[in-house]
C-alpha cells in the first residue's frame, strides 16, 4: 500500500511524540493529578464541593458519633439515678423497719413498767385507761415512723 507523503509524515511524527511522551500515570496518583488539574480548571465548583464534602462529613460525625455519645451518657445517668433510687428506698425501709422496732419496743416497755408498778408479771392485764394510753402512745409512735419515711426524710 502506497501512503501520501504527508500522511506518512503525519504518522512519523505521532509515533515520536507518542515514544517521547511518558506513559500515563496509573491508579490513585493518576486520580489525584486529574482531580486537582480539574480543581484548577472549575474553582468555584471545586469550592462548593468541598464545601459539602465538610458538610456531609461533619453530619456523619454527628449521627455516628455524637448521638450515641449522648445516648450512652444519658443511659448511664438514668442507671445511676435507678441504682441511687433503690438504695435511698432500702435505705428508707431498714430505717423505717429499725423505727417500728424500736417502737413496738418501748412500747413492750412502757408495759412491763406499768405491770411491774402494779407489782404482776410482764405480761399483765392493765385497765382500760392504761391500756388506751399505751396504745395511743404505741400507735403515735409508729404513725411518726410511717411518716417521717414514707415522705423520704430521715
Amino acid at each position: 500500500m502506497i501512503l501520501d507523503p504527508r500522511t506518512a509524515k503525519l504518522l512519523a511524527e505521532r509515533e515520536q511524540r507518542a515514544a517521547a511522551a511518558p506513559p500515563p500515570t496509573r491508579g490513585p496518583l493518576n486520580a489525584l493529578n486529574t482531580a486537582s488539574t480539574w480543581a484548577k480548571k472549575h474553582t468555584v465548583a471545586a469550592k462548593v464541593g468541598a464545601a459539602a464534602l465538610a458538610v456531609v462529613l461533619l453530619a456523619a460525625y454527628y449521627v455516628l458519633v455524637t448521638i450515641p455519645s449522648q445516648r450512652l451518657d444519658r443511659m448511664e445517668l438514668d442507671a445511676r439515678a435507678a441504682e441511687k433510687i433503690k438504695v435511698e428506698t432500702t435505705e428508707r425501709q431498714v430505717a423505717m423497719t429499725d423505727c417500728l422496732s424500736k417502737a413496738e419496743a418501748e412500747a413492750t416497755a412502757r408495759w412491763t413498767a406499768a405491770c411491774k408498778a402494779r407489782r404482776e408479771g410482764a405480761g399483765c392485764t392493765l385497765s382500760a385507761h392504761q391500756t388506751d394510753a399505751l396504745d395511743r402512745e404505741e400507735s403515735l409512735a409508729r404513725n411518726s415512723c410511717l411518716t417521717r419515711f414514707s415522705l423520704g426524710e430521715q
